[in-house]
């Protein structure tokens, strides 16, 4: 899956990875994600596309970083927030997001926890031919 990374965002897929293994995680490749996890606990999903990186991450919604954005695309229960990375400059402020991340589920302290419910408001919200109207 990330074969096909060009080389820059290679670089970044391993040093993300290399935080993660270091930090005590188990990896696992799915068909659009690697995955990793602290125990049976989700701490991070990344996905790669042909410009960037996208990381999910078991952070609270109200982390700051320049590099987040909303993840309910996603439709992880336990990470609403990702990081967007299109290069190495990156990847010191991503390091501390992901030893946030692992910090947070190895403590246990990690609360989020959003049921299937908002998902479909969510969805509905995205997909209302209203907010396509309301938008203009």
């Amino acid at each position: 899956m990330v074969q096909s990374l060009s080389p820059k965002l290679l670089d970044v897929a391993e040093g993300i990875d290399d935080l993660f293994i270091s930090s005590g995680c188990r990896s696992y490749v799915k068909t659009i994600y690697v995955g990793y996890q602290f125990g049976e606990e989700m701490v991070g999903a990344l996905y790669p596309y042909a410009d960037h990186l996208e990381l999910a991450l078991a952070l609270e919604v109200e982390t700051t970083s320049r590099l987040l954005v909303d993840a309910t695309h996603l439709t992880w229960k336990t990470m609403p927030v990702a990081a967007v990375l299109t290069n190495v400059n990156e990847m010191p402020e991503a390091s501390k997001l992901v030893a946030n991340a692992v910090a947070r589920i190895k403590s246990g302290s990690h609360s989020v926890f959003r049921d299937s419910a908002y998902f479909q408001m969510a969805k509905a919200k995205r997909f209302s031919p209203r907010r396509r109207y309301d938008s203009k």
